[in-house]
């Protein structure tokens, strides 16, 4: 049993992947990481320090701003993401593309 091969999703991908840790990320981590990307585990960071803050200052309205600045930068990169996924989508499967040439387009 344990010699049987790691089953492949789509585009080679084990299926061992999870949700990012992220709150809000429409992606997966690949397996054995928590998330998906540098940017979802850097905005994850940055919520416990801006929480002290706010705590620490009894919720002062600078601190207040920053805590909404977060929100609305994580929000925003779930945006993109999901925009990103659908630009994809678009370019396989209504603009003719294959993975590697929208890759290379977006290298230029």
């Amino acid at each position: 049993m344990g010699d049987t091969p790691t089953k492949r999703g789509r585009r080679g991908q084990s299926r061992g992947r999870s949700k990012c840790a992220r709150v809000g990320c429409p992606r997966t981590a690949a397996a054995g990481r928590e998330y998906c990307s540098s940017v979802c585990h850097f905005v994850v960071n940055l919520y416990p320090a801006v929480e002290n803050v706010c705590r620490a200052t009894g919720s002062d309205p600078v601190a207040v701003e920053a805590w909404a600045s977060l929100v609305t930068l994580n929000d925003a990169l779930t945006d993109f993401l999901k925009a990103d996924n659908r630009v994809y989508r678009a370019a396989l499967d209504r603009w003719g593309m294959t993975p590697d040439q929208l890759a290379e387009l977006r290298r230029a």
